[in-house]
């Protein structure tokens, strides 16, 4: 069951990415707050007046789904550390911790093969040992999660964006005079060829946009295909050149209602690139943006075998603030891609 937050703070703080570059200082607005991201530095190393810490490690793929009998493999990340030595953990299943030394893992990488379902919902990390600028370290990863089907997923799909296979809609404050958006298919530039081209303008703020995109054959019935378990979500991005720096995330349509999935999300370039964000995601990852109040003791959105058809896309929340001039710039999104896994 999903628990909401009031509208006033769930619907606009709780958005995907916003930056609005001003002076050179991007500040970020995302879910659950915000942070500040100055010169090319955002969550450390930075520089500063302090002493340089390390990053902490990071694991890729942060979340995966896989089927019944796959290989799956985990990569660590652990910049500037050097000398680096490596003990892959794996928490029991359904648990956060305590995590365990997995016997014998001890490379960069990880690799579980002839994955099974007792390997459903399982943690792995890693402890990273070494030296940063000539001090001994000692670092835990951030978990990475495994989920385990014993079906194929489910794909839906888009790389080619043709302006008739998708459907817009927006949320415009001001309703007169207000923030404007234009959707295109740009046939050459993508990664590689067409891609979706999204153009934005922020009048000089207070404004607020919500623009939500759905692909029109990207459409899973709970009832008659089942209960969904997991779904995955793939996206590359570009940023386009403006002052204006957006990160769509991933949308789904149900019951009348519209929500958007919780997670972080890296700043985007001005080159194609596969930004890092939790891209799994169970139903209680997503909250409502649009669409009626949920009942209390109601599932929202609903993912079980008695929900209603899901529909899927993208959507990207743009905030400006009273002192603020107005803005513009916009996102470019290619080889769109939403796997529905069930158990």
């Amino acid at each position: 069951m999903q628990t909401e937050k009031s509208a006033s703070t769930r619907v606009w703080r709780g958005l995907a990415l916003v930056c609005v570059v001003v002076m050179g200082v991007a500040t970020i607005v995302g879910s659950g707050g915000g942070g500040v991201y100055v010169d090319g530095c955002f969550l450390g190393p930075c520089p500063g007046p302090f002493p340089p810490e390390p990053a902490t490690p990071t694991i890729d793929p942060p979340d995966t789904v896989v089927q019944v009998g796959a290989t799956v493999v985990f990569s660590v990340r652990a910049p500037g550390v050097d000398n680096a030595t490596y003990q892959w953990q794996r928490a029991p299943r359904g648990f956060g911790g305590p995590f365990f030394d997995i016997p014998g893992a001890t490379g960069s990488s990880y690799s579980l093969a002839g994955v099974q379902l007792v390997d459903d919902d399982v943690k792995f990390q890693v402890k990273v040992s070494g030296s940063f600028n000539g001090n001994p370290v000692a670092l835990a990863s951030l978990p990475a999660q495994l989920a385990v089907s014993s079906m194929p997923g489910i794909i839906f799909e888009d790389s080619e964006f043709a302006l008739a296979d998708w459907a817009v809609a927006a949320i415009s404050e001001p309703a007169t005079n207000g923030p404007t958006h234009v959707e295109e298919q740009a046939t050459t530039g993508g990664n590689p060829g067409a891609y979706r081209k999204t153009t934005i303008t922020m009048p000089a703020g207070p404004t607020r946009l919500l623009v939500f995109d759905t692909l029109l054959s990207a459409s899973y019935d709970p009832a008659t295909q089942g209960a969904v378990y997991r779904i995955a979500f793939a996206q590359d991005y570009i940023a386009l050149p403006g002052a204006l720096g957006l990160l769509p995330a991933l949308l789904i349509e149900q019951d009348g209602r519209r929500y958007m999935a919780n997670g972080f999300m890296s700043l985007g370039t001005l080159t194609w690139s596969v930004p890092t964000f939790p891209a799994v995601f169970d139903a209680s990852a997503f909250y409502r943006v649009d669409g009626p109040a949920c009942a209390a003791g109601e599932s929202c959105p609903n993912f079980s075998a008695s929900g209603q058809p899901i529909r899927f896309g993208f959507a990207n929340s743009n905030q400006g603030l009273a002192g603020v001039a107005g803005v513009s710039g916009g996102f470019g999104v290619d080889n769109w891609k939403v796997t529905v896994w069930r158990k």
